[in-house]
C-alpha cells in the first residue's frame, strides 16, 4: 500500500519537520485515519518531494519528522492543452485527465460556439483548481496541473510554441495523426538542443466544434491542422485521445 501523498506550502516546511494543516489534516486524521509512526509523501510543488513520518497528531495539525528529500524538476517537455470550455462534468472529466496524462497546463478557451455559462467565471476556475489539484495528488505528480486564467480564441497565440495542433473533423479522414505527431516530434529531435525545453500546445473544440473561420485564423497564425481518424470523437475524447498521443510520442522519440 503506498503511503498517502499531499501537496504542502513551504513555508508548512521546515528543514526536519512539516505541518499538515487544515482540509489535508481533516482528510489524513479523519478520512484516512493516519496514526503516529506512519508515513506520508509530500511535494511542496516548487523543489522537494518528501517523505516524513507523523509524530504528532492534534485537533488542528498533524506533525511530521521529514525521512527523506529529493530535488524535483519540471520536465523539458511542456504539454499546454488549450480547451474551449465545455459543461460542468465534461470540463471536470478534462482536468482530472489531463493531470493524469502528465500535461503541464490548461489554457480554458471561450470560442464562438462555446455553450457554457460563464457567469460565476472566479468560483468555476477554482473549483477547476481544486480538480486540477485533487487529480494531481491522485496520481502523484511531482507538480500540479496548471490551470490558467480564460482567454478567447483570438489571444491564441500558436507562434509562442515549438509546435501547436489543431484538430479539425473536417481535414481528410485518412490523415493519420500518430504519423503527423511522430513525425514531428522526430523532427524537433533532430532540430533541437536535447538540453533545451521544448513546449507543445494543442487546442480541443467546444461541443459545437471550430467554425471554419477559426480554424482559417488559427492556421494563418501557425497552428498545425490534422485529423484524429473518422470518427468524431466528444470534445472530452478528442482531449484525452490527443493529449496520450502527445505525451506518449514525446516521451519516446525527444
Amino acid at each position: 500500500m503506498s503511503n498517502p501523498y499531499f501537496f504542502i506550502d513551504s513555508e508548512n516546511i521546515s528543514s526536519n519537520e512539516i505541518i499538515i494543516d487544515g482540509d489535508n489534516h481533516n482528510h489524513l486524521t479523519k478520512v484516512l485515519r493516519a496514526r503516529i509512526k506512519e508515513k506520508v509523501d509530500i511535494s511542496d510543488n516548487k523543489e522537494y518531494r518528501y517523505t516524513a513520518e507523523i509524530f504528532e497528531i492534534n485537533k488542528k495539525r498533524t506533525l511530521l519528522k521529514i525521512t527523506e528529500k529529493r530535488k524535483i524538476t519540471e520536465e523539458k517537455i511542456k504539454i499546454s492543452l488549450f480547451q474551449c470550455m465545455l459543461k460542468r462534468s465534461s470540463m471536470e472529466l478534462v482536468i482530472q485527465k489531463a493531470a493524469e496524462l502528465g500535461i503541464y497546463d490548461i489554457f480554458p478557451v471561450k470560442s464562438k460556439r462555446v455553450v457554457t455559462e460563464d457567469k460565476s467565471g472566479v468560483l468555476k476556475t477554482k473549483r477547476w483548481e481544486k480538480i486540477a489539484e485533487e487529480a494531481s495528488k491522485q496520481c502523484k505528480r511531482d507538480f500540479i496541473l496548471k490551470i490558467n486564467g480564460r482567454i478567447s480564441f483570438d489571444d491564441i497565440e500558436p507562434l509562442s510554441f515549438d509546435i501547436m495542433y489543431l484538430p479539425y473533423e473536417e481535414l481528410d479522414k485518412a490523415s493519420l495523426k500518430e504519423k503527423n505527431v511522430i513525425n514531428d516530434l522526430k523532427d524537433l529531435r533532430d532540430k533541437a538542443n536535447l538540453s533545451q525545453n521544448l513546449k507543445i500546445g494543442f487546442i480541443i473544440g467546444p461541443e459545437g466544434g471550430f467554425e471554419e473561420s477559426e480554424v482559417h485564423k488559427l492556421t494563418l497564425k501557425g497552428a498545425k491542422a490534422l485529423s484524429l481518424g473518422s470518427n468524431i470523437l466528444k470534445a472530452e475524447t478528442a482531449s484525452i485521445f490527443l493529449s496520450s498521443i502527445i505525451k506518449y510520442t514525446s516521451s519516446v522519440f525527444i
